[in-house]
């Protein structure tokens, strides 16, 4: 993708989408507010944001605490072989119900635990050795010899229905900030699910009991990258 920016982000996700559903005919141009602008017989306006499980802020939302996890691996692994010790590679998996508060703290324990495994066979670690750690829920211990080890959290995820009340969320809050887009004839609002990412991953499905969203978005659309698949919301389109 390049340079991590937004915009590229959201670049990235659209060539995805414009690839798998159908547009409007017209030349498509890369905008702010909105993300991007097909200009045609009628000018249509698509805002472009990610879609998490839950709210995006906060030390105790699901992006945080995965960015936690992938911290106190690698904290961990660093604090490990700091000592020069036996090369084994670890695969972790967190406890989600009970965050991460101290980074550093937990990385020390986890690393104290490599300590005892380093000759443990190769294979899923009894949990009475990390049962004093709650944070930690399972850990896969990789002794085999071989060069670039890295550490790695390996979540264990149950499959996660569609937040009905997270996107009713997500759009109430993109369409408060649609007075101050350019100008279009038409809106769409375009929710990415990342399927890599843990905090987004979530089936698309929209509950048949669900109510149609009223909304100044013409078109609500998830889409869900890298699988290329579309969920259209259904919508009541709320004139302005």
């Amino acid at each position: 993708m390049g340079e991590f920016t937004n915009q590229n982000i959201e670049k990235y996700y659209f060539e995805q989408f414009r690839k798998h559903c159908s547009l409007p005919d017209g030349e498509v141009v890369y905008r702010d507010k909105p993300d991007v602008i097909i200009i045609g017989k009628q000018t249509l306006g698509i805002e472009i944001t990610q879609l998490y499980f839950d709210e995006e802020d906060g030390p105790r939302s699901q992006q945080a605490q995965y960015r936690g996890m992938a911290d106190v691996v690698s904290q961990a692994q660093s604090i490990y072989f700091s000592d020069s010790r036996k090369s084994i590679e670890l695969h972790v998996s967190f406890n989600l119900n009970c965050p991460i508060n101290d980074v550093k703290a937990l990385a020390a324990s986890l690393a104290d635990i490599a300590k005892v495994l380093e000759y443990h066979e190769t294979g899923s670690v009894p949990p009475r050795f990390f049962a004093h750690v709650p944070e930690l829920d399972f850990i896969y211990c990789n002794s085999n010899k071989y060069s670039n080890v890295q550490w790695q959290v390996s979540q264990r995820f149950k499959g996660r229905n569609l937040s009905v009340v997270r996107v009713k969320k997500v759009v109430a809050k993109k369409e408060q900030k649609l007075s101050g887009y350019e100008h279009c004839d038409s809106y769409w609002l375009l929710l990415v699910v990342d399927f890599m990412d843990p905090a987004q991953d979530q089936e698309l499905v929209w509950p048949s009991h669900a109510a149609a969203l009223e909304t100044s978005y013409s078109r609500v659309i998830i889409y869900k990258s890298p699988l290329y698949q579309c969920l259209e919301i259904p919508v009541i389109e709320r004139r302005t």
